[in-house]
């Protein structure tokens, strides 16, 4: 780096960012400019001022420009460093690689600094640095320690000297400052201190650091122990170690907060009295939450030992008591001494509800959170209004209470709204999205609560898990709606801000980003994804947790897709024996794993397992007071499956009611449309097409009350119609919703095998009635030629192909079919 006492340069540094990263440019930004050079540096260094030059920071969007600016151009040749901000938005920026390669052409390539504020080095690079010699890296995308240590990487490279050097000179200015204060009330109270502890009195904010003492000790960590042990779990010692290093990772920064939070007032006279406060009252409320979290590790059972490392996620972020912008922003508290008090009990209830929730108990929770949404509403108090209305909504909605879940939702962002509180608006508008698209299948309502979230979402900081929860929130609903690559992206952010945040949940993220990349057909790197996901979650976990066997799930699934057949049914199967090692064996997860395991048995024909597997799937269902339906709806068709492949129609038959039966106990109009859709299929298949065109002329109806007249989801119903049509020689009506089956179907990225099979019914009708045997014919050849590359998946569906093909007298997969 060049000597910062040469003044040939205008600006100290240019900062090349791409305009996504806006926010975080401009933090840096007023980082540096605002940075004040420690004295004895300046006298040891002959630096003229204790401040840098002037840091350039473009602020226009450059859309439109064909090449950099005139104005750019010079800044850059006027700078002494250039500082790029790599993230996934800069890699793929056209201006910051200009800027880049223009500050390189003018032989300044050793003056480049790089700050890493999203993604992974690995893939952020601007082409412009790729064949660069090594660039100067740190870190501003981890936790504030990280950061911290990074802008003074970054100032020390500015400055020309050392880390160590810069470092010392920081600790000796702050000690400086703790001794002596700054000016008038503040020196007296440095000096006062200083004395104090000459006369071995304690400073007066050492006990604020202690308000966590009866709260998180050694004896508090000896009985979460003891009760992670009672339960027996094999996986409770690893869990108990886990959550007891987060707890205390909690309290020790809880404790730093609240020690700053004194000092800034009373020792350094920085902040007032009033803000002192709030943050006082900030640090109070999660020090509430904190203890409703030991309350229940204490007293732990099964349930909330499965759930404790994730429990920890419920605990409120402490980087918000010391946001000023945010505490006096916030919604003041009442005058009312009982108000506030009244305030402070319903608060402390919140908490205790919201761990009970947590640890997977909604049913015990929902009388409590009810009877405080009727406290709140007496109490006039927007916050707590909304904490209490957002808790009703999500205990609601995993009981699957849809309508009462979204009425308190709704109701709770309007509150959150009037407390002007971004974290709570947002995290109400995203807990919709689960609610509309699991229950309602209302995949743009949910679009919409998302894209809502956003606003509130990016006033948060970066690392937030609430940028996490939104991005893979979004990536779900656009997956689901068919824009893969777009929610692909998201999904990849969700991941990004995961990793560099360390959260509980980057295992999950993991897992879902995998499924993203499985529907777009990059198996590969699903199961790269997948492998990386099991390995995360036996660090976090260990492997004999429930959340081990859903990630041996998921990779199952991706290995199914990828043809693999009788590996996914193995990797299944080790996902059922831990689930039953870890858990009772009347667990809904333990169904839920049989359930799949069934599936993949039934798909590798070894019918007897998946019926056992199925069997005692349903019999675990079936023992709880309120069964799963939408399980035992799942489980229920799959058993007619397996039995549909032996060609044992009646018993098929029977499960499919069941389903349909089990189903119509639920608001998930989707399954419904399967049930009815499947039970068509089955009259297809025994020749009762009567029966056939009803069960799917009520399916299509039932699909079309709640999807959108283009959704490819309709081809389902449309396909079993025509085929229905065609065995009561309808040919007209058969082509007719053949035909518009195929135009939902034939999109840019389609499900091959579904076309195939649509495209297979209407070749054959067109064939059939003689109306257009050329097409129909390109119709068969197309159908005949997917379902052979799928291989295995599609053995029955080719049989039935080659037998038309057979009694065509064409025989079977004959090439060169043709009209007469």
């Amino acid at each position: 780096m060049a000597d910062p006492i040469d003044s040939e340069f205008r600006y100290e540094a240019f900062i090349s960012y791409s305009h996504d990263d806006e926010r975080r440019a401009r933090r840096l930004h007023t980082w540096l400019e605002q940075y004040r050079i420690p004295r004895r540096l300046i006298s040891e260094h002959g630096f003229p001022s204790d401040r840098l030059l002037p840091v350039f920071r473009d602020q226009d969007e450059l859309a439109s420009s064909a090449d950099l600016t005139a104005s750019l151009v010079t800044a850059l040749e006027e700078s002494r460093n250039l500082i790029v901000l790599l993230s996934p938005s800069a890699a793929r920026s056209r201006w910051v690689n200009e800027e880049i390669r223009r500050f390189r052409s003018m032989g300044r390539g050793n003056r480049i600094l790089c700050a890493l504020v999203a993604g992974q080095l690995s893939e952020n690079l601007p082409p412009a640095l790729k064949d660069a010699p090594e660039p100067m890296v740190v870190n501003l995308a981890g936790p504030a320690r990280t950061q911290r240590h990074g802008r003074q990487q970054l100032m020390a490279a500015l400055l020309n000297v050392g880390v160590d050097e810069l470092r010392q000179r920081n600790v000796e200015r702050k000690r400086r400052r703790l001794m002596v204060g700054s000016t008038g009330s503040a020196t007296a109270l440095g000096l006062a201190i200083f004395f104090a502890y000459r006369a071995g009195v304690a400073p007066p904010c050492e006990e604020a650091g202690q308000g966590l003492a009866g709260i998180w000790n050694t004896q508090v960590e000896q009985s979460i122990r003891a009760a992670f042990k009672a339960t027996a779990l094999p996986f409770a010692a690893g869990s108990a170690q886990r959550v007891i290093g987060q707890l205390g990772d909690y309290g020790t920064a809880w404790s730093a907060m609240a020690i700053e939070a004194c000092e800034a007032t009373q020792v350094r006279g920085e902040q007032s009295a009033e803000l002192m406060d709030l943050r006082m009252r900030c640090l109070d409320e999660r020090r509430t939450s904190l203890t409703a979290l030991i309350g229940s590790f204490t007293a732990a059972d099964d349930a909330t030992v499965e759930r404790s490392i994730g429990m920890t996620n419920v605990l409120p972020r402490l980087a918000r008591c010391a946001d000023p912008e945010q505490l006096l922003a916030a919604y003041p508290l009442p005058d009312d001494p009982d108000t506030r008090a009244e305030i402070e009990a319903v608060h402390s209830e919140i908490a205790e509800v919201r761990m009970i929730v947590s640890a997977g108990q909604p049913d015990a929770a929902r009388p409590v959170a009810r009877a405080l949404n009727r406290r709140t509403e007496k109490l006039d108090y927007p916050p707590v209004t909304a904490e209490a209305q957002l808790l009703l909504g999500i205990v609601e909605g995993e009981l699957g209470h849809v309508d009462a879940a979204k009425k308190s939702i709704y109701s709770a962002a309007s509150e959150a709204a009037r407390a002007k509180d971004p974290e709570l608006v947002a995290g109400a508008w995203l807990a919709l999205q689960p609610i509309l698209t699991e229950y309602e299948a209302e995949y743009d309502d949910a679009l919409n609560m998302v894209n809502v979230a956003e606003a509130y979402v990016t006033q948060l900081d970066d690392f937030h898990p609430l940028r996490a929860n939104f991005h893979n929130a979004r990536g779900r609903v656009l997956i689901v709606t068919g824009e893969l690559d777009q929610g692909e992206r998201d999904m990849q952010q969700a991941l990004a801000i995961a990793r560099q945040a360390d959260l509980p949940d980057t295992g999950k993220y993991i897992t879902d980003h995998a499924y993203a990349l499985m529907r777009l057909h990059r198996l590969d790197e699903a199961r790269v994804l997948a492998v990386e996901a099991l390995e995360r979650i036996d660090a976090d976990f260990g492997p004999f947790h429930p959340r081990y066997a859903a990630a041996l799930e998921a990779l199952s699934r991706i290995e199914a897709e990828a043809g693999n057949l009788a590996e996914a049914a193995e990797l299944q199967q080790h996902a059922v024996e831990i689930t039953e090692a870890a858990l009772p064996p009347e667990h809904i997860d333990v169904a839920e794993r049989l359930s799949m395991l069934a599936w993949r048995l039934n798909r590798i024909a070894r019918y007897e397992e998946a019926v056992t597997a199925g069997e005692r799937s349903l019999g675990i269902q079936q023992s709880f007071e309120t069964p799963p339906w939408g399980m035992l709806g799942a489980t229920y068709n799959t058993m007619a499956d397996i039995h549909l492949n032996q060609e044992q129609y009646p018993e098929a038959r029977d499960y499919l009611e069941q389903a349909v039966d089990a189903w119509s106990n639920t608001d998930q109009n989707t399954d419904i449309g399967v049930g009815l859709n499947n039970l068509g299929n089955l009259a297809n298949r025994t020749s009762d097409y009567a029966a056939a065109r009803d069960y799917c002329l009520r399916a299509l109806a039932n699909d079309e009350g709640f999807l959108p007249a283009d959704h490819p989801g309709l081809a389902f119903p449309l396909s079993c119609l025509g085929e229905a049509y065609m065995g009561l020689g309808e040919y007209a009506e058969a082509i007719d919703v053949l035909n518009r089956a195929e135009a939902l179907r034939d999109r840019p990225d389609p499900d091959r095998g579904s076309l195939a099979w649509t495209r297979w019914l209407l070749g054959k009708a067109l064939w059939e009635s003689d109306v257009d045997r050329a097409q129909g014919a390109e119709y068969v050849r197309f159908a005949r030629g997917v379902l052979v590359d799928l291989g295995p998946i599609a053995i029955s569906e080719l049989a039935d192909v080659d037998r038309w093909l057979v009694d065509q007298g064409l025989g079977p997969g004959v090439e060169p079919l043709a009209p007469d």
